[in-house]
């Protein structure tokens, strides 16, 4: 899951959405007028990529508690019998990570045959791969449709996170006024 939402989902077809939206910003840049056809695609890849989010994010609650099962039931498994620390687990940092991600302690899985590491492990790529991956997704996603509602808002069709006074001023449009080949295909004068 892990793979498909980051090298597929994320690396491919978010890449190609805001690739396909810039095209549409030049395109709005070059003909000064909207293309319906173009815009209704990619309202289409959006809303194939908005599933994915949604189904990347079920499918983090769905390992959670997997996960969460698997746990219970190797703690029924466990014998009574005490077990002594183990310095992997019990460090600051590993206590911090333990926290933060919660993950399993060597209280809650025997550390012998590295039952508590593989569960930990596995609690780092859920939340890692899984959670990051979903965040990062959905704010790439949140930018690209953005770049796509305001192309034929903008003057030259281009938005983008406005980073400065000026740019904060024209609401995050790129002002391509300086770009002499936009301004000549603009006024026709280009060869």
């Amino acid at each position: 899951m892990v793979v498909n939402l980051w090298a597929f989902i994320i690396f491919e077809r978010a890449v190609v959405m805001e690739s396909q939206t810039s095209m549409y910003a030049l395109i709005i840049s070059l003909n000064q007028k909207s293309d319906h056809q173009i815009f209704f695609a990619l309202l289409i890849s959006f809303m194939t990529l908005i599933k994915a989010l949604v189904d990347a994010h079920f499918q983090v609650g769905m390992l959670l508690r997997t996960h969460k099962q698997v746990m219970e039931d190797c703690k029924k498994l466990m014998d009574q019998q005490s077990e002594a620390e183990n310095d992997d687990f019990t460090s600051p940092f590993e206590k911090f990570k333990a926290w933060l991600m919660g993950l399993p302690g060597p209280g809650d899985l025997p550390t012998q045959e590295d039952i508590l590491l593989e569960a930990r492990r596995a609690k780092i790529i859920i939340f890692l791969g899984m959670r990051l991956g979903t965040l990062a997704l959905l704010l790439i996603l949140v930018h690209a449709f953005v770049k796509l509602v305001m192309a034929p808002v903008c003057e030259y069709g281009f938005w983008n996170l406005p980073l400065g006074k000026a740019s904060l001023a024209r609401y995050g449009c790129v002002d391509l006024s300086g770009v002499d080949s936009i301004m000549k295909a603009r006024n026709g004068t280009y060869p």
